[in-house]
Protein backbone atom coordinates (compact mmCIF):
# COMPACT_ATOMS: atom_id res chain seq x y z
CA UNK A 1 0.00 0.00 0.00
CA UNK A 2 2.87 2.17 0.44
CA UNK A 3 4.21 1.90 -2.55
CA UNK A 4 0.93 2.54 -4.40
CA UNK A 5 0.84 6.03 -2.52
CA UNK A 6 4.94 6.61 -3.97
CA UNK A 7 3.24 5.69 -7.01
CA UNK A 8 0.70 8.05 -6.79
CA UNK A 9 2.26 11.00 -5.15
CA UNK A 10 5.87 11.29 -6.80
CA UNK A 11 4.83 12.63 -10.09
CA UNK A 12 3.28 15.57 -7.68
CA UNK A 13 5.92 15.68 -5.41
CA UNK A 14 8.56 16.46 -8.85
CA UNK A 15 6.06 18.79 -10.47
CA UNK A 16 5.79 21.30 -7.40
CA UNK A 17 9.24 20.51 -6.31
CA UNK A 18 10.53 21.70 -9.73
CA UNK A 19 7.76 24.21 -9.81
CA UNK A 20 9.06 26.05 -6.30
CA UNK A 21 12.37 25.64 -6.64
CA UNK A 22 12.95 27.51 -10.21
CA UNK A 23 10.33 30.02 -8.84
CA UNK A 24 12.60 30.59 -5.53
CA UNK A 25 15.62 30.61 -7.50
CA UNK A 26 14.12 33.37 -9.82
CA UNK A 27 13.56 35.39 -7.12
CA UNK A 28 16.88 35.07 -5.60
CA UNK A 29 18.08 36.73 -9.09
CA UNK A 30 17.47 40.14 -7.01
CA UNK A 31 20.57 39.56 -4.85
CA UNK A 32 23.76 40.39 -6.81
CA UNK A 33 27.12 38.14 -6.98
CA UNK A 34 29.08 40.84 -5.66
CA UNK A 35 26.56 42.39 -2.71
CA UNK A 36 29.17 41.59 -0.07
CA UNK A 37 29.66 39.38 2.88
CA UNK A 38 28.37 35.79 3.19
CA UNK A 39 26.11 36.89 6.26
CA UNK A 40 24.57 39.61 3.85
CA UNK A 41 23.77 37.10 1.11
CA UNK A 42 22.69 34.66 4.05
CA UNK A 43 20.15 37.25 5.03
CA UNK A 44 18.65 38.05 1.67
CA UNK A 45 18.28 34.65 1.00
CA UNK A 46 16.38 34.16 4.25
CA UNK A 47 14.02 37.15 3.63
CA UNK A 48 12.98 35.70 -0.13
CA UNK A 49 12.33 31.93 1.27
CA UNK A 50 10.09 33.82 3.82
CA UNK A 51 8.75 36.06 1.30
CA UNK A 52 8.19 32.94 -1.52
CA UNK A 53 6.49 30.72 1.20
CA UNK A 54 4.28 33.63 2.56
CA UNK A 55 3.31 34.57 -0.95
CA UNK A 56 2.33 30.72 -1.43
CA UNK A 57 0.46 30.36 1.21
CA UNK A 58 -1.93 33.68 0.69
CA UNK A 59 -2.26 32.63 -2.93
CA UNK A 60 -2.91 28.69 -1.54
CA UNK A 61 -5.67 30.83 0.60
CA UNK A 62 -7.16 32.80 -1.89
CA UNK A 63 -7.46 29.32 -4.29
CA UNK A 64 -8.99 27.12 -1.71
CA UNK A 65 -11.59 29.87 -0.22
CA UNK A 66 -12.65 30.37 -3.88
CA UNK A 67 -13.22 26.66 -4.47
CA UNK A 68 -14.83 25.76 -1.05
CA UNK A 69 -16.82 29.42 -0.36
CA UNK A 70 -19.57 30.57 -2.21
CA UNK A 71 -16.82 33.53 -2.82
CA UNK A 72 -15.61 34.02 -6.70
CA UNK A 73 -12.00 34.74 -8.14
CA UNK A 74 -13.57 37.97 -8.47
CA UNK A 75 -14.37 38.84 -4.62
CA UNK A 76 -10.92 37.05 -3.92
CA UNK A 77 -8.57 38.84 -6.52
CA UNK A 78 -5.95 40.06 -3.96
CA UNK A 79 -5.33 36.90 -2.36
CA UNK A 80 -4.78 35.25 -5.35
CA UNK A 81 -3.00 37.81 -8.11
CA UNK A 82 -1.42 40.15 -6.44
CA UNK A 83 1.13 37.76 -4.44
CA UNK A 84 2.24 36.33 -7.99
CA UNK A 85 2.06 39.47 -9.41
CA UNK A 86 4.82 41.33 -7.01
CA UNK A 87 7.36 37.86 -7.20
CA UNK A 88 6.86 38.42 -10.95
CA UNK A 89 8.01 42.31 -10.62
CA UNK A 90 10.58 40.69 -7.90
CA UNK A 91 11.54 38.41 -10.67
CA UNK A 92 12.18 40.84 -13.31
CA UNK A 93 14.30 43.32 -11.38
CA UNK A 94 16.03 40.72 -10.82
CA UNK A 95 17.04 40.11 -14.33
CA UNK A 96 18.27 43.40 -14.25
CA UNK A 97 19.91 43.28 -11.39
CA UNK A 98 21.65 39.84 -13.41
CA UNK A 99 21.81 41.75 -16.89
CA UNK A 100 23.86 44.79 -15.48
CA UNK A 101 26.28 42.23 -13.35
CA UNK A 102 26.99 40.14 -16.41
CA UNK A 103 28.07 44.17 -18.69
CA UNK A 104 29.65 45.25 -15.38
CA UNK A 105 32.07 42.13 -15.16
CA UNK A 106 32.97 42.16 -18.88
CA UNK A 107 33.82 45.50 -18.80
CA UNK A 108 36.50 45.16 -15.59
Amino acid sequence: MGCLFEILVLPFEFIFEFIFGNWFDAMSWIVPNNSGSKIKKFFFKGIIVIECCAFAVISLIGLLTAIFTDLTIFDLWKLIFIPPGISIGQILIGAVVKASNKNNNSDS
